[in-house]
């Protein structure tokens, strides 16, 4: 639940352009990463803890990802997409676990940890520098990065799971 603080404040760094501060709030959701293998460690695994991990995650990812676009450094029509295959991404994973009962981590370019990289060299360029690429920022050049591995990430998944119906 940390995590959410943690990517609301993220949320108001990027938004008022205070973009170091932003990049170390990032650290703090990329911490929650761990919560996982802590509670595994632990022994202090549950149903409700997976589901409410994973929702969390979600609401986190939306955060972050639609900051740039409240901040006015990532155009909608780039967010948009990305939220979509963000969740997608997650959705399949799921179904996929749930019907197939398969593990489906690490299958796919781009998982969370990935995409919070990416979000984090986001930032960075929104640090570096302010000129356009061909219309585009630098932070814009990245979400299409992100957005496209997101979608490579969306075929695999799918991919695996039709192999496993032939």
């Amino acid at each position: 639940m940390a995590s959410l603080l943690f990517s609301v404040l993220f949320f108001v760094a990027i938004v008022f352009h205070v973009f170091t501060i932003a990049l170390l709030l990032l650290f703090g959701t990329v911490a929650d990463a761990l919560d996982g293998a802590v509670a595994r460690y632990a022994n202090k695994t549950s149903p409700f803890g997976a589901l409410l991990d994973a929702t969390v995650d979600r609401i986190s990812d939306a955060i972050l990802i639609s900051s740039f676009s409240f901040a006015s450094l990532v155009r909608w029509e780039i967010t948009i997409p990305l939220l979509v295959t963000t969740f997608l991404i997650s959705y399949i994973r799921a179904r996929g676990e749930f019907l197939f009962h398969l593990n489906m981590e690490g299958i796919g370019f781009m998982e969370r940890t990935e995409r919070l990289i990416g979000i984090g060299i986001a930032v960075v360029t929104a640090i570096i520098s302010t000129k356009k690429i061909y219309t585009l920022s630098l932070p814009e050049w990245v979400f299409l990065a992100i957005l496209f591995l997101s979608v490579v990430t969306c075929v695999q998944r799918m991919h695996l799971l039709w192999k496993k119906t032939v």
